[in-house]
C-alpha cells in the first residue's frame, strides 16, 4: 500500500465548486474499481491546485488498464470543467501495511478481513497478502461494489465484538456463523470470485471463545459436518479449512 498525492491544476475559467465535486465523485470511482482504499481523502487547495492523498494498493494502481467505463467518462469530464489531468506523486509506502501479493500464479483466495485491517480484503491463499481486486475480474457489474460493502459491515460487526458492548453478540454472531446474513453476502461474492478465476476462494468463519483446546480440535465443518482440521495452520491464523464448503476458521483465541 502506498500514500500518494494526486494533484489537478485549475484553469483560470474552473468553477472550484464544480471541480470539487468531480474529483469527489472520481475517487468514490476509483474506490468502485479497486484502484484506491476506502478512507478518509484529505481534499486541500493550494492557489490554482487541487490536491488529495490517497492510499493505493499498488504503485502502478491508477494506471488507466484498471480504469473501467465509469472512471474513463470521470476522466473525460476534467478537461471540459477546467480540470488537468492528474499528476500522482508516490509518497511512499504505508509503514503498518502489508505489501500487495505478487505472486505469478494464485492457487486459491480467502476473503479475510478485520476491524483494524489495512488493505484488501482479498487475499492470496498461497502467501496471504492482499490482491488488489482490479487483478480479478469485477464482481459486481464493473465494480466491487459488492466486496466493498460487504468489508465495510464486516469491520462494522468485528468492531462491535472487540468493544464488547453494545451489539457484542449480535457483532459476534454474525462474523462467526457459516448462516449469518453477513456470511451468506461473503460466501456469494466467494462463490462469484471462483467462478471468475476458476480458483477456490475461501470464506473465513471468525472462533472467539471455546471450552477447551481438546473439544476445539475435534470440531467439525459448521455445514457439512466433515472433519476440516488441518494437519499444520495456514499461514499462522488459519486451523480449519473445509474444501466441500470453502470454509476456513481458526481455533477458539481463547484456547488457543
Amino acid at each position: 500500500m502506498f500514500t500518494t498525492e494526486i494533484q489537478f491544476n485549475l484553469s483560470a475559467k474552473a468553477d472550484t465548486d464544480q471541480a470539487t465535486s468531480l474529483l469527489s465523485e472520481l475517487l468514490g470511482l476509483w474506490r468502485q474499481s479497486g484502484q484506491i482504499y476506502d478512507g478518509f481523502w484529505p481534499m486541500t487547495r493550494r492557489g490554482r491546485k487541487l490536491l488529495v492523498h490517497v492510499s493505493l494498493p499498488e504503485e502502478c494502481s491508477l494506471n488507466s488498464r484498471f480504469a473501467n467505463k465509469y472512471v474513463r467518462s470521470a476522466h473525460k469530464r476534467l478537461r471540459g470543467i477546467g480540470l488537468s489531468e492528474p499528476t500522482i506523486r508516490i509518497l511512499g509506502p504505508e509503514l503498518e501495511a502489508t505489501p500487495a501479493c505478487s505472486c505469478r500464479r494464485r492457487q486459491s483466495y480467502i476473503l479475510f478481513t478485520t476491524y483494524a485491517h489495512l488493505g484488501s480484503s482479498l487475499h492470496c491463499g498461497d502467501c496471504f497478502s492482499p490482491v488488489p481486486l482490479y487483478r480479478i475480474p469485477p464482481t459486481d457489474g464493473e465494480s466491487y461494489d459488492d466486496v466493498l460493502c460487504w468489508e465495510t459491515d464486516y469491520k462494522s460487526c468485528d468492531s462491535l465484538q472487540m468493544n464488547c458492548s453494545t451489539g457484542e453478540k449480535f457483532g459476534t454472531r454474525e462474523i462467526s456463523r457459516f448462516d449469518s446474513s453477513l456470511s451468506k453476502r461473503g460466501r456469494k461474492i466467494c462463490a462469484r470470485i471462483e467462478s471468475s478465476t476458476k480458483k477456490p476462494a475461501y470464506y473465513y468463519l471468525y472462533r472467539g471463545s471455546g471450552k477447551s483446546l481438546a473439544r476445539e480440535r475435534v470440531r467439525t465443518c459448521p455445514q457439512c459436518g466433515g472433519k476440516w482440521l488441518l494437519k499444520k495452520g495456514m499461514h499462522k491464523l488459519f486451523d480449519f479449512k473445509c474444501d466441500k464448503c470453502r470454509l476456513v476458521s481458526n481455533i477458539a483465541w481463547n484456547v488457543r
